[in-house]
């Protein structure tokens, strides 16, 4: 065919407009003025879908507004956010991405939790259909609304105008297929509503479908075997009337792929494989058979039947007719995202050849050679996107496996193979300069640092330098030194003894060491309560230890747990009873100094107050007799009756004494007058005079009658005032 010079101008100008009018810096407000023929546009929320798109694609392919054989404007579609976080209700829990979870369910793989939401209602007035969403977590770094257009089940819907801001945002895969005009699934949240409205959306858009690829993937989570088992806040498998209606109109195209079902026979069905799978008792395929009405156990209870029985023509679901078993190399790649509608269309995409055959072959690599990398594969392809071997994919899956939060950090900051490779001998370098228990410091700089800034041997130690001199500082002083105990090579054992080592140990064991609301912080920084790691090569435990007072020789333990608080073994067992031993010693030596040293430190100053003090005769002092001189020999101590005493409380008091007892008045009183029955020497309390107090005296010289309070003495001493902690 010839072209004039005029034609030919005419198609470059076309040609150029279709490259570059995504690309047009006033595109959104071209877009907006053409709909404001239509409908008044508000001035907030998030207008998106089909309505925008198909504005652009009749500027694209030169249709007029009014032109409704292509490109229709059914309705405009305008999302506003509530202003709560409620994400309740019957709609399916929609979210941005999936991502590597931490915290307790470290390296699985969920939803995005801030950018989670449900359409919690939908507002009709004419044309306009606005949309309420349950507010976001993370609003403010999630303003490319790429949460809401991701939710889209068709690529040529996933663009949309932030009509405060008049900015346009679209996705990656809207690209291309305004570069193709060729139409697939984006999301699956609602298989059954994506089938109907396929044949819907070929019809006005006039493109290009693999209509048996897109119903394979769709009946994948309609199959009985596989919907039982998946989580039904995620998914959506009932529509009403308008989907019915549809359904209908386009039967003839649908009718080889599903068939439309009521909802009462669909929970029949379901309740019956749900009751197969899981006790594993078949239901006859005759309806009349014995077996059937016999045994309770398959039939369904009456309240469930009357319950479905109200939704009838009320609800419909599809049940799949071609792909009616699951195709596994799409469920094996599925099952890896947990299932999820992400995971599914993740899954699709992936074995459908979306994805060029050179890093699809690095995929597999991984996939094949690794048990937690896999993970990160199916979330982010470009994870592959690299050069590497076998034995670093295995290098990096065995780190991964021994610190699970890694993944967290190589999914969060977009990490190929090679800088994840790069960052985890970063990280052992700095944990052979400092030490493992640094652990947590460098696991909270990776969660807290801004993911667009990717982690460095330099900034990771940075952090380390200021929590070190944050958090580092000793809650209390050790209790032993660890490293003095003889153990066999390959036991480690640690006293907690900061707020970053309890993190460190919380997160080891996955327990509630690190949680604020136990108050182990607290506990550790009063001494009265010691906890220690005991890491092997098996398995790593913390025995918690408790002490009654600062100055006890006797220590008691509280618990020996292993991860996630389990039983611990055998071995760890043994490790913590040689432990608790030692340090009873320990304690019980260092006690015992403790007193003798007081004992030396009186004998040297009566040493000293013997040198300065004359040997003077007695012969001018007072006379001293009865029970009255004794009184005062014996400091002035007033006298009154002996309490009874009762057997069982003193029976009851022994078990609180100290391992050392010492009978100071019996020698004191060796070869002096007794006293009667009935006299005591202690005071009108009970209790003896202070041993602290005498010394002040005797260290600070004043007028005292050197023949007495010259010699400790006590008949019940107080060991707490006298046994001191250095």
């Amino acid at each position: 065919m010839w072209y004039t010079n005029t034609t030919l101008l005419t198609l470059q100008k076309l040609l150029l407009r279709m490259k570059n009018l995504l690309e047009e810096k006033d595109i959104a407000l071209k877009i907006l003025k053409e709909l404001n023929k239509l409908v008044t546009i508000p001035d907030r929320g998030f207008l998106a879908g089909g309505a925008v798109a198909n504005t652009l694609l009749r500027m694209k392919n030169g249709k007029g507004i009014h032109d409704d054989n292509l490109y229709p404007i059914n309705d405009l579609d305008i999302f506003v956010e509530a202003d709560h976080e409620n994400i309740q209700g019957s709609a399916p829990l929609r979210t941005k991405e999936l991502v590597i979870q931490e915290g307790y369910y470290a390296g699985d793989i969920g939803y995005d939790d801030a950018s989670n939401y449900r359409i919690l209602e939908v507002l009709r007035d004419g044309l306009l259909n606005t949309i309420v969403i349950s507010q976001i977590v993370d609003l403010q770094n999630n303003r490319d609304y790429m949460y809401i257009l991701n939710g889209f089940d068709f690529n040529c819907c996933q663009i949309g105008i932030d009509l405060s801001t008049g900015n346009l945002y679209y996705t990656p895969q809207f690209a291309e297929f305004y570069r193709t005009n060729q139409l697939d699934i984006s999301a699956m949240y609602t298989p059954g509503h994506t089938a109907i409205r396929l044949f819907k959306k070929i019809k006005e858009l006039n493109c290009y479908c693999d209509v048996d690829k897109c119903m394979e993937i769709l009946s994948q989570p309609l199959i009985h075997s596989i919907r039982w088992r998946l989580m039904p806040r995620q998914w959506g498998f009932y529509f009403s009337h308008k989907y019915k209606d549809m359904f209908m109109e386009y039967f003839p195209k649908i009718k080889p792929y599903f068939k439309m079902v009521k909802f009462f026979d669909d929970k029949k069905e379901m309740w019956f494989k749900r009751h197969e799978e899981i006790n594993g008792t078949k239901k006859s395929q005759d309806s009349k058979h014995i077996s059937n009405w016999l045994n309770p156990e398959v039939s369904i209870p009456e309240g469930d039947l009357s319950k479905w029985s109200e939704y009838n023509d009320r609800l419909w679901a599809l049940h799949p007719v071609k792909y009616t078993e699951p195709n596994m190399k799409i469920m094996d790649k599925a099952y890896l995202g947990y299932s999820s509608p992400i995971a599914f269309i993740n899954a699709y995409h992936y074995v459908s050849g979306k994805i060029k055959k050179s890093l699809h072959k690095k995929c597999d690599l991984i996939i094949n050679n690794s048990k937690y990398l896999q993970k990160i594969v199916m979330i982010d392809l470009e994870f592959a996107n690299c050069d590497f071997s076998v034995t670093q994919i295995k290098e990096l899956d065995e780190y991964c496996k021994r610190e699970i939060d890694f993944i967290f950090a190589i999914q969060k900051y977009g990490l190929n193979l090679q800088e994840s490779l790069v960052l985890f001998k970063d990280i052992k370098r700095i944990q052979n300069k400092e030490g493992e228990w640094l652990r947590y410091i460098i696991v909270d700089s990776l969660k807290k640092n801004n993911k667009n800034i990717k982690p460095t041997y330099e900034s990771i130690s940075k952090d380390i330098k200021v929590y070190k001199e944050m958090m580092s500082k000793p809650l209390t002083q050790p209790l032993i030194d660890s490293n003095k105990i003889s153990l066999p090579s390959g036991i480690t054992i640690k006293e907690i003894l900061s707020e970053t080592e309890m993190q460190w140990a919380g997160n080891k064991l996955k327990n509630c060491i690190n949680n604020s609301s136990q108050g182990y912080k607290e506990k550790i920084e009063s001494g009265l309560v010691r906890i220690f790691i005991i890491m092997t090569k098996g398995s790593t435990s913390a025995l918690e230890l408790h002490l009654d007072n600062k100055d006890s020789i006797e220590i008691k333990e509280r618990q020996l747990l292993s991860s996630c608080n389990r039983k611990p073994s055998r071995f760890h067992r043994i490790i913590a009873d040689m432990l608790i031993n030692y340090i009873s010693i320990e304690l019980l030596e260092s006690k015992y100094s403790n007193r003798k040293k007081l004992y030396n430190d009186l004998l040297t100053l009566h040493t000293g107050l013997l040198a300065t003090t004359s040997d003077d005769s007695t012969d001018n002092n007072e006379e001293v007799f009865g029970l009255d001189g004794l009184g005062d020999f014996l400091g002035d101590m007033p006298v009154i009756n002996n309490p009874p005493i009762n057997n069982d409380e003193v029976e009851d008091e022994g078990e609180y004494n100290d391992d050392f007892q010492f009978e100071f008045t019996q020698e004191i009183l060796h070869d002096r007058p007794t006293r009667s029955e009935g006299i005591d020497i202690t005071n009108g309390t009970g209790e003896t005079r202070h041993i602290r107090e005498w010394v002040s005296r005797t260290i600070t010289p004043q007028p005292v009658d050197y023949t007495v309070n010259t010699t400790l003495r006590d008949n019940n001493p107080d060991l707490d005032d006298v046994w001191y902690s250095e």
